[in-house]
Parts: C-alpha cells; structure tokens; sequence
C-alpha cells in the first residue's frame, strides 16, 4: 500500500506513541523529542535494510518480489518522514505567524482567472468567468483539514472566511436560483462561522439556469424531471437570511435580472455592488419587470449592468440618492439624463450608453429642476456620448466634473454646446481616442467650450492643418480677438492625438495621382514641427503666461504605410525633447524638465486595448479592486505611457 502527501498520521500505521507525542505536543519536549528521534533512527535502519534487500534480489527471477518490497519502502519512508516532521521548527511558528502565511496563501480573485477545473459548473459565457472562484486554494476549509492545529488557527482567522463563493440553479430560465442540497450545509456552516466575529466578509453568487437556452426543456412535471440534484434545494433569498448578512460588505452577483428573489433580504453593512445579468437575456430588455435586489442601506459603490428596462427609471430599488461611485450599462440617452438626476452624491461614473428609441415616450416623469452635482469629478462613456442632440442637459450643473473620457465606435461625438458652460466649465482633462471619424471643426468647436483644459487625448481624421493651427501659439486665426487672437488653449500641459492618416498617406508606387481621392495630401510634418516649437522653445518670445507642454504623444492608427508616418513624426518632434528631471540633466529647452514625447505606432501596442470600451476589462471589479485601472494604468490610452517608445 502507498500513501500520498496528503496522509494523515493515523493512516501512516505509527505506534501509539508517536501519534500520542503528535497529538500532544508542538513543541517537543526532551523527552518526548529523544522518543522520536529513535523512532527516525529505527525507520532509517529499516529502509536500509529494504534497500538491501532489493539489491540482492535475482532478476528477473525474483521481479514479483521486489514490487512489494518497495512498497514497504515507501510505507517505511512514509513513517520516516512523519517523524521527522515533529522534529520541524515548523512545529514551533507562533499562531500569529501561522495565521499571516494562511491570509498570504489564500487566493484573491481577479477578473479574467478561469474557473476552477474541480468545480461542477457547465461551460458559460466568458462574462461569467471572472465571478467564479479561481484555481488554486481559495478557501480557508482546506486548511482545516490539514490537522487539528492548522484547524485551529483557520477557525480564529477572520480573514480567512471573508469571501464566499456560492454556485446556485435555477430550474429554467426566470424562476428563482436554488442552492442545491450538498451546498447547503458548507454554506450554514460558513455563514455561521462569520456570524460569530463583526469582521466584514464579500459574497460572489454566479446563478444560472440549469443547461442553456437552446437545448430542448423536459416537460414541466417537476423538478426530479429536470435534474435530480435540485431535489431538496432551498431559494438562495432563505440561506442569506443568516445572522452573518449583517456583517456582508461586498456582494458581486450574475444572475437572471427577473428572477433575482432577493427582495425580502437586508444587507444593513453592504457598500459595494457589483449586479450582472445574462447577455443572453439582453434580447428582454423592453420587458418592464424591476429586478428584485435585497435593500441596501448603506450602499455607497455599484457597478450594474443592464437592470433597468428600457424607458423605465427604477427609482426604489437602489438608493441612487447616497452612490458615490457608479458604472452602469444598458440605458439611453434619457435615462442617463433621469439617473444623474438622482445621484447628487456622485463623485465617478462609468456608463455604457446605448441607442434609445426617441420616438417613443418615456414611462417615467423626470424634473426640468436645476440639480446640481456638487461633488462628481470625473465621466467616463462607451459605445455614445449621452449629449445627443434631441436631450438637453439643461439643468444639470456640474461644476468639479475635471476628468471627462469617451471610448465609442461608429458614432459622433455628441457635445452639448447649449449647456456647455454648466457641464463642462471646469474640465480639467478630455479624452476622446474613439474609434469614428473626427474632424479638426468638430475639435476646435469642443475646445472652445473648456477653456480650463489642461491635458487633451483627442482623435483626428481630417483638417489636421486646421486643428494644429488652432493649438500653435502665436498663430493669428481670422475673426479671432481679445485673449484668443494669438494665443489659446493656454493651460495644456499634456496633449495627446490618435491620428486617422486614411487622407494623409503616401501614395504607393503603382497608384495613378490623377485617379486617388483628391482629399488625400501629404502628412502635414511642418504643421506638428510648428505646433510642438510653438509650446516649447517658442515660449520665452511670446507675450502672456503660457503653459509649457510637458507631454505629447502621437499614435498612428493601423494601416500598411503607419510606419513611414511613425518615423516621419519622430523626426520632426525630436529636435524639442528634453530630458527627464529624473535624471539629473538640463534639457535641450534650457528647463530642469523639457519635453517628454511619445510616437507610437500599431506594432508598439503592448496590450489588447478596445478603444470602444475598454473598461469592459473591469466589468465584474468592485470599485476599489480598480474598476478604473483599465483607463489610468493602460499605456496606450495614457498621456504619461511607461512602456511606449519615448522620442529621445
């Protein structure tokens, strides 16, 4: 008989003694240590003598005598090595000690790890995978295991019992999630053992119909005809009426929007929410059933996608009023406009706004009231800006929104000029590296309305010429007066351009110059070389407080002539670089620090960025596991980028 490495001592056929000493014992006593190291004497002389005896035999004469001799060898060496272990100092680490290195070894999930190859979950959407508990040791249960002292310490380590991970079943699509009967008693035990300390603890339920939609459904004649697991489960809503929901801090939920039944459940201490619904059922959207979510008294952080019904603004089921960091998805133009309305606490917001059906009425009332939104900072908007035109914001003043970004596809930037001052009067930064067609009018028009603007991360398609004349300082622009004649934008200190060269390309050998689009013209260069002298070297002879530009990056778009352009905007930008402060050098500008230039191209990408939305990266992140890291720490949507090719 052989033993793997997770044996017991009981198993390994040690005398009494040892398992007694074992039991007894962390650290050993004299006495009881010389009893054992007599014991790890005698198991040595016995595996030599095995040893031995395997060497003598007659092969292949006596080959069936030596498979069990070995055996015994492994037996013998089992019990040599249990010994040896009382002997450990590893016997001797503090509990405290102990209870640090069982914290460290617990796995923290992240989004994007893959589900854990021992559980029983069919194969799902890839959305799914992140809220499922990852691979590794996740639990603190398998430490209790291991013996009764590790037992001991896991049980009085809080910590370690502070996220659970629950798999629930509904029996078709639109009835409520089951907890099936082997899970149930695990869960009591868990939710019992957090109910005994305050210590706050994090909840991810993944709850999803049994088997897919497409598959063919056994008649409805009970829920034995469906799958005998589920006989004897018990509603997910009645195992968290627990002691231990007072103490809940974090819930992270996929489930079916209409069959959540948590309706009757309180989490009094809950500031954090993370709430998904299938993207099989977004084709359900326009039914007007409100997702039953268990009430939220505290709720400070929720990240939400597609609850809310179209046309509809749920109003109760949330307490919009008191969320200070909101990302939700799925809702128009004018429930965007309804929701902010609500939110008067908001400090961040990421939204996923979709297209809307305006010619048809809402079925919510909302007030033309002034709401002023004292405290939101920073906006950020995929797939359309909410500023269509046909939905004012009128009304609505935001007067510290600094940070405003948008990531689309195939549609305008939609700005609200008309409101323009109460929306957008104290934009600090702008980011717009979308994926549609920008023109330098469109540009020029936006920044007209920021002129507090200090870091700019804008996408050009056409009139480059036109966009790059209005940055240059010095340049005087026809019908400009006052302030603005010669000098605008004054407060840039970091622009960034993602440039469309599809009108700006070289033409290839074999093309005909009289048959190519006549838009298409050379790159400007001169145009970039002339902007970027302008905001550096330039400064000390013109009038005014002029802020130096610190950061310029330059990201050609994908096309097979990107890389003529990459070299061309290296050279022309090279002459103005300075060097790093850090570096204890004065820069070619004469200043401690010059300027800090970026040209990159398609083969520079590091990462797989989706400019449509890349907070999609984020989507099942609580907000502080870094919901926004995806837009602050991603090089290539990044006026400071670390990992890109500087121009030196």
């Amino acid at each position: 008989m052989s033993w793997g490495p997770e044996a017991r001592l009981h198993e390994l056929d040690l005398p009494d003694e040892i398992l007694s000493i074992a039991h007894t014992h962390r650290d050993l006593p004299q006495a009881e240590r010389a009893r054992v190291e007599a014991f790890c004497t005698l198991y040595k002389e016995e595996l030599a003598s095995l040893h031995g005896r395997i060497a003598r035999l007659e092969l292949p004469k006596e080959w069936y005598t030596r498979k069990p001799l070995r055996d015994e060898v492994r037996a013998v060496q089992n019990r040599f090595h249990a010994c040896k272990s009382l002997l450990s100092v590893l016997r001797r680490v503090p509990f405290e000690v102990m209870a640090s290195i069982f914290e460290w070894c617990i796995v923290i999930p992240n989004a994007g790890d893959e589900l854990d190859s021992t559980d029983d979950v069919e194969e799902e959407p890839s959305e799914w995978r992140p809220m499922a508990r990852p691979a590794g040791l996740t639990i603190g249960g398998t430490l209790c295991l291991v013996c009764t002292h590790w037992n001991t310490i896991a049980l009085a380590t809080p910590s370690l019992w502070s996220t659970m991970y629950l798999i629930a079943r509904a029996p078709r699509i639109g009835e409520l999630p089951l907890v099936k009967d082997p899970d149930i008693r695990g869960l009591l035990s868990w939710t019992d053992r957090l109910a005994s300390t305050p210590h706050p603890w994090s909840l991810f339920i993944l709850a999803n119909s049994i088997g897919h939609p497409s598959r063919q459904r056994p008649s409805k004649a009970g829920l034995g005809d469906l799958d005998p697991s589920i006989i004897g489960a018990v509603p997910l809503a009645q195992l968290l009426h627990r002691p231990a929901a007072l103490h809940l801090q974090r819930l992270a939920m996929v489930i079916d929007r209409y069959a959540i039944g948590l309706g009757g459940v309180t989490f009094p201490a809950l500031t954090s929410l993370v709430l998904g619904t299938w993207n099989r059922m977004r084709s359900s959207r326009t039914h007007l059933t409100h997702p039953d979510l268990p009430v939220l008294p505290a709720l400070k952080r929720a990240v939400l996608h597609d609850i809310i019904p179209a046309n509809t603004v749920t109003r109760g089921i949330l307490p919009w009023v008191q969320l200070t960091h909101l990302s939700l998805s799925g809702i128009d133009s004018r429930q965007w406009r309804a929701l902010i309305r609500l939110c008067t606490a908001l400090q961040k917001g990421v939204f996923d706004t979709q297209d809307g059906d305006m010619d048809v009425a809402p079925l919510y009332e909302e007030s033309n009231r002034e709401v002023r939104l004292e405290e939101l900072k920073e906006l950020t908007f995929s797939w359309r800006s909410p500023f269509v035109e046909g939905v004012p914001m009128t009304g609505i003043v935001l007067p510290r929104l600094e940070t405003l970004r948008f990531f689309m596809s195939y549609h305008d930037l939609h700005w609200d000029f008309a409101n323009a001052r109460n929306l957008y009067g104290a934009l600090r930064h702008l980011s717009f590296p979308v994926y549609t067609w920008i023109s330098g009018a469109v540009v020029i028009a936006i920044l007209g309305t920021v002129p507090q603007l200090e870091e700019l991360y804008g996408k050009l398609s056409e009139g480059y010429e036109e966009c790059l004349e209005y940055l240059t300082y010095g340049r005087e622009l026809a019908g400009s007066t006052g302030r603005g004649r010669l000098n605008r934008m004054t407060r840039l200190k970091a622009i960034g351009i993602r440039l469309q060269t599809n009108l700006y390309r070289p033409l290839e050998p074999e093309e005909d110059p009289e048959a190519v689009d006549p838009r298409i013209r050379p790159f400007p260069y001169d145009a970039i070389s002339e902007f970027v002298a302008s905001r550096t070297v330039a400064i000390p002879a013109l009038p005014g407080n002029l802020q130096r530009l610190e950061s310029l990056v330059l990201n050609v778009e994908q096309e097979s002539w990107a890389g003529i352009i990459v070299q061309g905007l290296k050279d022309c930008v090279r002459p103005y670089v300075g060097h790093y402060a850090r570096r204890g050098s004065v820069s070619a500008v004469g200043e401690a620090e010059g300027l800090r230039a970026v040209v990159w191209g398609p083969e520079d990408r590091a990462g797989n960025v989706w400019y449509m939305n890349p907070t999609e990266k984020s989507t099942w992140m609580h907000w502080e596991e870094g919901q926004l890291d995806c837009l602050e720490k991603v090089d290539e949507v990044s006026l400071y980028p670390e990992h890109l090719p500087f121009v030196s």
